[in-house]
Order: structure tokens, then C-alpha cells, then sequence
């Protein structure tokens, strides 16, 4: 899925896999209920709430963003 972000920056984002890494500056998730964007900075954990929803949803089944 392609999202575009304010100004000319858009990411593909495609689903957490146990490879996800969110390297220094962490990474923009995408919440596959109500398309809300989070940034995370490690992915050791097994579930996480939405900041914009407020559902707990498990992290493969997230979205994270990609250049």
C-alpha cells in the first residue's frame, strides 16, 4: 500500500515480519483498522495499542512504512 505523507513524501508500507528492524531513527507503522500513523524504534514486543483507535493489535498485523 502507498500512503503519502505531507509534502512530496510518500512510503510503501508493507506488513511487520520477524525480519523488522527499526534502525536509529525507528519506523512508522500503519494501523490496518483505522489507517493511523505510530513510529516505534524496536519491534520487542508482541502487541500494541493504536494512539489514534485505541485498539490493542497484534504486530503482524501492523504495516510498516518503506522507502
Amino acid at each position: 500500500m502507498r500512503y503519502a505523507l505531507s509534502g512530496p513524501y510518500s512510503l510503501d508500507f508493507k506488513p511487520v515480519n520477524p525480519r523488522s528492524r527499526a534502525g536509529k531513527n525507528g519506523k512508522l507503522l500503519l494501523c490496518p483498522h483505522c489507517k493511523g500513523l505510530s513510529r516505534v524504534y524496536h519491534f520487542s514486543w508482541s502487541a500494541l495499542s493504536c494512539q489514534t483507535c485505541g485498539k490493542s493489535i497484534n504486530k503482524y498485523d501492523w504495516e510498516v512504512g518503506h522507502k
